[in-house]
């Protein structure tokens, strides 16, 4: 039953991920079923097994920083907008608590990492869809998936990058159809950045490339492949002037942020330190950080509730407490990649790199983009450190069996014998 939880993991990460308006979106109906379908399994699977693992310490940050929000609700000056954001963090902590406590080898990783490419995908399909029609973000040549902003969806592009090569990398595919689905995300993730024309997107992208380039430079098929099909895809992105415009975009970084429809990011970074600063240990509760700037006069656009930061942005809703935790949940992952096999090690470090890039550029703390690959970072530390501390007891114990063998031919162990 714990396999099927797995199993149904991996569909619920992928609707979850890919379209995170999951209460109203075109894939709710579907997000729900798989979160009751998941609910049962895992429920059935506990009491087969009522062991639960033993947290470490990204989990007892995760869950203590939820309790803190939880408790900001007292004081939120956005009851409103609080109460949504606190029921998704619910929601997302249930699942990511789930997956910790279900995901116990390598198998099962892999099998929950693909429901992050599965996100990609998902995303990518929205995105196309609104290309096509010619459905721009917010009137500009940007496009984006439903719901969402193309900043985030250039942040997931990136995560299912990194999350396809891992499986990729481990020469151990969950299945040989998903083969040419992971494969194929990292040119996927190209298009669908340049689609979003997200400057802090193509960064991340260029993070969760970089140890791909370096893991198929020596292997010229490889490279052939992955040259071709670019190749193809070319005619596509030069003939559209939209990409040509979404391309130029990415490449300036002169283009100054009040320019965008939003009012600018410094402002709303002044706005959060301003915020802040008028409540530094409690913060103006979840979600009060759009009516404390607007009222200080540093948001002036009607569709902005977050700091476009996240550590500005909790520091502004959660005070100093909250934006402690945050850190301690970021460097824990941080330091759980230290386990991972060298040739895994690189392409966790680009997951990571790429949520915090995201973090520094979009209000994503409490996000399913950010807890579930920092969840399955950690599991996945744990299961590696587990793995590398059984192999070193064994190690250990064949040494110890081989000492008493060797002394037990020697004069003085046939001697002690005889007597």
């Amino acid at each position: 039953m714990r396999k099927l939880t797995i199993w149904l993991m991996m569909f619920y990460v992928a609707f979850t991920v890919g379209s995170p308006t999951d209460t109203s979106g075109s894939f709710g109906s579907v997000t729900k079923f798989l979160s009751i379908l998941v609910g049962i399994s895992y429920l059935v699977s506990k009491i087969e097994s009522p062991k639960l693992r033993t947290p470490a310490r990204y989990m007892a940050a995760l869950v203590a920083f939820f309790a803190w929000n939880l408790a900001s609700m007292i004081w939120t000056l956005d009851p409103a907008l609080g109460f949504n954001l606190i029921w998704r963090f619910f929601v997302s902590l249930t699942a990511a608590f789930i997956l910790w406590d279900s995901c116990r080898s390598e198998d099962d990783l892999l099998v929950a990492l693909e429901g992050l490419v599965g996100a990609g995908y998902l995303i990518f399909y929205q995105l196309y869809k609104n290309y096509s029609a010619g459905m721009a973000h917010f009137g500009q040549d940007r496009f984006s998936a439903e719901g969402m902003s193309p900043n985030f969806v250039a942040m997931i592009l990136s995560i299912a990058t990194s999350s396809a090569w891992f499986i990729v990398l481990s020469k151990r595919p969950i299945s040989k159809i998903f083969l040419p689905i992971n494969y194929m995300m990292p040119l996927v993730a190209i298009y669908g950045v340049v689609l979003t024309g997200s400057r802090g997107g193509a960064i991340c992208l260029l993070v969760a490339l970089f140890p791909i380039l370096l893991s198929i430079w020596r292997k010229p098929f490889g490279v052939i492949g992955l040259s071709g099909a670019a190749i193809l895809a070319l005619p596509a992105l030069m003939t559209s002037t939209s990409i040509q415009n979404n391309l130029a975009r990415i490449t300036s970084m002169t283009e100054s942020g009040s320019s965008d429809q939003f009012s600018g990011r410094l402002d709303l970074w002044t706005g959060a330190i301003q915020s802040f600063m008028r409540a530094p240990f409690t913060g103006t509760g979840i979600g009060g950080y759009s009516a404390i700037s607007t009222a200080l006069g540093y948001n002036t656009s009607s569709g902005v509730t977050g700091a476009h930061q996240s550590f500005l942005g909790t520091a502004s809703d959660s005070g100093i407490v909250g934006l402690v935790l945050l850190i301690v949940m970021t460097v824990s992952v941080f330091q759980s990649v230290r386990y991972f096999p060298s040739d895994l090690r690189i392409v966790a470090y680009g997951v990571f790199f790429s949520i915090l890039i995201g973090m520094f550029s979009s209000h994503i703390q409490y996000s399913v983009a950010t807890i579930f690959p920092f969840t399955l970072v950690a599991v996945g530390s744990e299961i590696f450190r587990f793995t590398m501390t059984s192999a070193k007891r064994a190690a250990i114990q064949r040494e110890q069996a081989i000492v008493p063998a060797a002394g037990a031919g020697s004069p003085g162990a046939v001697a002690t014998k005889s007597a």
